[in-house]
């Protein structure tokens, strides 16, 4: 299994490669994007997810089976440049150890963001948009500490307050008190392909009939069909009560989505879409 991944993966990066661009460096990138914490360590979700989005699917007993045998002191976390060097049959930098600071630190932050994903999802991201935009009241796209605390209160995600401070910490990267929340939003969930990127500012620019980064409430309404969402398949909510959730989620003034929450809509049903 091993063999045959790894001749896989070497023949879909030589497929991938451009210019000026070697397999190491792509597989490197493809790593990074699901990086979010910039740690240069990475988890089993997002291992798979890194060699989905180069080609590659296995199943979830191959995934197991193939984490494990990268994942040498067994931590849960595999050094993506030691694996690449490995690849290549290069020497590999000295990976830190099982408890080392660095792997303590991104083991404890991973699993914060991961349970807080868990609740986010089974919670409703729309919910918790909603509840960051009224935290917002100057409209800067950022929060404090206390805002944060309270917005998972409402939302019952059920952190510890000790959890809820290294959460802040963690998005807290520059100490300045406050969080960008649509960052918040992009930490919790990882990237966005630049594919899924495109197709929503395409259709923000349908929905933008006058090019002023407006669009107009009524327009809106008249286009949206919440027929087809799971939740009203199931009986769950009606599609108005799916329309009124929708339109809530951004900051409007009656008539138009202001322009600034373009990047807000896009990040939200980006994440809402799968």
């Amino acid at each position: 299994l091993k063999t045959n991944f790894e001749k896989q993966l070497k023949n879909k990066l030589s497929q991938k490669t451009k210019a000026g661009v070697g397999e190491e460096t792509l597989l490197l990138r493809s790593f990074r994007f699901f990086d979010v914490l910039s740690k240069g360590l990475i988890a089993k979700d997002c291992f798979v997810k890194t060699f989905e989005k180069i080609g590659i699917v296995f199943g979830p007993e191959d995934a197991n089976i193939l984490f494990t045998l990268y994942d040498t002191d067994q931590d849960g976390l595999i050094d993506y440049a030691e694996f690449t060097n490995t690849l290549y049959g290069k020497m590999p930098k000295q990976s830190p150890s099982k408890d080392s600071p660095k792997k303590q630190e991104a083991k404890l932050e991973l699993d914060i963001l991961s349970k807080v994903k868990r609740k986010l999802k089974a919670k409703g991201l729309f919910t918790f948009m909603r509840f960051l935009l009224d935290k917002d009241t100057d409209k800067i796209g950022k929060i404090k500490e206390q805002d944060l605390y309270d917005v998972l209160q409402e939302c019952k995600l059920d952190l510890e307050e000790r959890e809820a401070e290294n959460l802040f910490q963690i998005l807290d990267k520059n100490r300045t008190g406050q969080i960008d929340y649509r960052q918040f939003i992009k930490t919790i969930l990882g990237n966005v392909s630049k594919f899924r990127t495109d197709l929503i500012e395409n259709a923000f620019a349908l929905l933008d009939m006058n090019h002023n980064e407006l669009v107009a409430v009524e327009y809106a309404k008249s286009i949206y069909n919440a027929g087809r969402h799971p939740a009203v398949l199931e009986g769950k909510k009606t599609e108005q009560d799916v329309l009124d959730e929708f339109l809530e989620t951004y900051d409007t003034n009656h008539e138009f989505f202001v322009g600034k929450t373009k990047n807000l809509y896009s990040t939200c049903l980006l994440y809402t879409s799968d």
